[in-house]
């Protein structure tokens, strides 16, 4: 409490800030040195139905789980298996490039349908009247805002 005690009667709110910061900087460099070892006496205690391996009046600490997945830079096996589906997608590629070419040149055409299409509904939705609107709502926005101060706090 002590150290709390002296910052709270700081004279200045921002050497107060500035040590704050500064504290909470070196507490997450302190949990993060021990969290390894946190972990490894949590997964020696025996869980209860909620996985909680430590309680006391401050709080309580529960052991989760997350499944990690391996990058293919990480497993020999999942790169081997990521080359040979890459060689067999190429062969397929190859072996059917006309038919997809194809059916890529259908698919260019749907799409400029689709967009033809949502250009006539946008015309349908949209009238003189509306971008006005548009316009005034867009304009009373940016009269109605202001700057709202924050402290962005840089420790050395």
């Amino acid at each position: 409490m002590g150290f709390f005690f002296g910052v709270l009667t700081m004279k200045s709110p921002l050497a107060t800030l500035v040590t704050l910061k500064s504290y909470l900087k070196r507490t997450e460099h302190q949990i993060d040195t021990i969290m390894p070892e946190a972990i490894n006496a949590a997964l020696q205690v025996e869980l209860d139905k909620n996985r909680t391996v430590y309680e006391a009046d401050k709080g309580k600490v529960i052991l989760t789980l997350r499944k990690k997945v391996p990058t293919i830079k990480q497993s020999k096996e999942l790169t081997r298996l990521d080359e040979l589906m890459v060689a067999n997608q190429t062969s397929l590629a190859n072996r059917h490039a006309k038919r997809i070419d194809r059916i890529n040149a259908q698919i260019a055409e749907h799409q400029q349908a689709i967009a033809d299409l949502e250009q006539q509904r946008e015309e349908l939705l949209t009238n003189k009247h509306l971008i006005q609107l548009k316009s005034d709502f867009i304009q009373q926005k940016e009269q109605e805002s202001w700057m709202q101060p924050s402290l962005a706090v840089y420790l050395v």
